[in-house]
């Protein structure tokens, strides 16, 4: 699949269930067991066809929550102007939301759908 440069790729645990929410189908459909279905403390890579790691928020191996990688309740957003993924987590290239504020994140609890606008990058 392509997805031209700047733009946003879509991926839900489930295709049903997006589409009913968002009214559009997800780019791809990753599963119940994935990082689509992330309670907000997970550790995820984008890894390429060589298995190099070209994109990582959070730390691996450290459980997120707590921590400057903690989004459960509400997401994680790359900060704008941030054009290039990171081998290592950087913090300050994420706008992270979530149900506790910890680490230098917005304590501000997200529901969906009015909270979320999945394939844009567009922040309030």
């Amino acid at each position: 699949m392509y997805v031209p440069p700047k733009s946003p790729l879509v991926i839900a645990a489930h295709a049903e269930g997006f589409m009913a929410l968002y009214g559009f189908q997800p780019h791809l459909v990753a599963g119940s067991n994935s990082a689509a279905n992330s309670n907000g403390d997970d550790t995820i890579a984008l890894v390429n066809p060589s298995g190099q790691v070209v994109d990582l928020f959070g730390q691996i191996g450290i459980d997120g929550s707590g921590t400057a990688h903690e989004f459960e309740d509400g997401r994680a957003l790359r900060v704008p102007g941030v054009l290039r993924g990171s081998q290592s987590f950087k913090p300050s290239e994420w706008i992270i939301h979530n149900d506790t504020g910890s680490s230098g994140t917005i304590k501000q609890p997200l529901s969906a759908p009015q909270d979320y606008n999945p394939g844009t990058h567009l922040i309030e």
